[in-house]
């Protein structure tokens, strides 16, 4: 078996569009890349396949503006997913907590950070595109989530806010 990146992200593309066996095949997968990685793997093919639905019309829903992915392995991570979705990232952008980003189809921005407390873990963080992030802050705060970031500006993209629901981080982004 290809143990490479490359090898990994063809295997997982695969698995993820053909496979009738697929919780067999994902269980040695993620004995191989760590069940995270997989399940960050599936996830963002899961969004690319939403992407392209959302570019032919087809799709409804919330839309994913920014999908964050934060872990201790930078270098590695824009390896295997610059492979898998045959992008390059760029240099690391401060204003974005030092992620390396890349476009995705859909016109969002995926990015890769290593992360900013010695407590942070790592996670992947969808940020929800709204058209009104204070009024969609009291929505999901009113709901029961709770309010982790602010909404603070990023200059040229708008302003984004980080909340928890139940453990799961996402966050919201109006541009």
């Amino acid at each position: 078996m290809d143990m490479s990146i490359k090898g990994r992200s063809e295997e997982v593309r695969w698995l993820a569009s053909n496979n009738p066996m697929a919780l067999r095949r994902a269980t040695r997968i993620a004995r191989l890349v760590g069940l995270a990685v997989l399940a960050t793997m599936l996830a963002t093919v899961s969004w690319a396949q939403e992407a392209e639905s959302a570019a032919e019309g087809k799709a409804e829903g919330p839309s994913v503006y920014y999908l964050e992915i934060v872990t201790p392995d930078v270098e590695g991570a824009c390896e295997l997913y610059g492979s898998f979705y045959d992008v390059t990232f760029g240099d690391p952008i401060p204003a974005f907590g030092g992620a390396r980003t890349a476009p995705r189809k859909d016109g969002g921005l995926m990015g890769i950070r290593a992360p900013l407390r010695a407590d942070e873990k790592p996670v992947i963080r969808p940020y929800f595109l709204v058209e009104d992030i204070d009024a969609a802050i009291v929505k999901a705060t009113d709901s029961g989530a709770l309010l982790a970031v602010p909404a603070l500006p990023i200059e040229g993209h708008g302003r984004f806010a980080v909340l928890i629901q139940n453990g799961i981080e996402w966050g919201l982004w109006e541009s």
